[in-house]
């Protein structure tokens, strides 16, 4: 009987080793591109389920491109995710509105803003995705790292498919965006942030106008802004705790 048992143990673990790659392994996507109700070509890198699965789309910082996800990227689909990583217009290749050039710039004002309307960019993957019938868009998450924590909680307080957020190192006027207003539409959907010390106030802040409690908000000691975190000594801890939460949201 022992003998049999261990056979079943070392089947089954070689079972569960098939559906899913390493962390160190590439994972297989496609380069996809969609466009906005206001006419924006978003691009991003699309990784498609294996079976029917949530969806969870990374919107990156200011400046930066959907590549600065890679190093999460594999285990958080190891997770159970369909992963959508975009390009926020005006950045990486989502740099065309109405058939001309389009990049990021700092906001002229409150009404000459790209980034009050980069919340289309996560409802035009949402929709992207919905030719997929494995794509689960109703149960849809997003990891935004700092303006992306910004779009992230003005989508999710538009978009009734996004069913919750992590925000690494969100702030509460980035880029002359109001999320301390935002939060309010988006709450009470869970919330997870992650934050330097540093950094730490904007977090605390963003919990109070959200209604939130404390323990939403988790400190990294000297793990730097966004996505640098991945860099950070801390950074495979910071990767583990953020797929763990979003596992736990449909997968408790």
């Amino acid at each position: 009987m022992r003998r049999i048992s261990v056979l079943w143990v070392l089947a089954v673990s070689l079972a569960l080793a098939g559906c899913s790659k390493k962390a160190s392994e590439p994972l297989d996507f496609k380069e996809v591109s969609f466009i906005t109700k206001d006419n924006v070509t978003i691009f991003a890198d699309y990784y498609p389920p294996s079976k029917p699965s949530p969806v969870l789309i990374l919107l990156h910082m200011y400046g930066r491109s959907r590549q600065t996800w890679e190093p999460a990227v594999a285990d958080w689909y190891n997770r159970g995710f369909t992963i959508l990583s975009i390009d926020l217009r005006g950045h990486g290749q989502s740099t065309v509105k109405d058939g001309k050039e389009f990049r990021f710039t700092y906001p002229k004002s409150k009404t000459d803003n790209m980034f009050i309307d980069a919340w289309q960019d996560v409802e035009a993957g949402i929709e992207y995705l919905k030719q997929y019938p494995a794509c689960m868009t109703d149960r849809t998450l997003i990891v935004g790292a700092s303006i992306g924590c910004s779009v992230a909680l003005l989508a999710g307080s538009k978009l009734e498919q996004v069913r919750g957020a992590v925000l690494m190192s969100p702030g509460t006027n980035y880029l002359q965006v109001n999320s301390l207003e935002h939060i309010k539409s988006f709450a009470p959907k869970p919330l997870l942030m992650l934050s330097d010390e540093k950094e730490s106030s904007a977090s605390e802040q963003l919990i109070k106008a959200g209604g939130y409690k404390e323990d939403v908000h988790l400190i990294f000691p000297e793990a730097g802004h966004g996505t640098d975190m991945f860099a950070s000594k801390d950074s495979k801890k910071i990767i583990d705790t953020i797929g763990d939460w979003l596992a736990k949201q449909f997968y408790r």
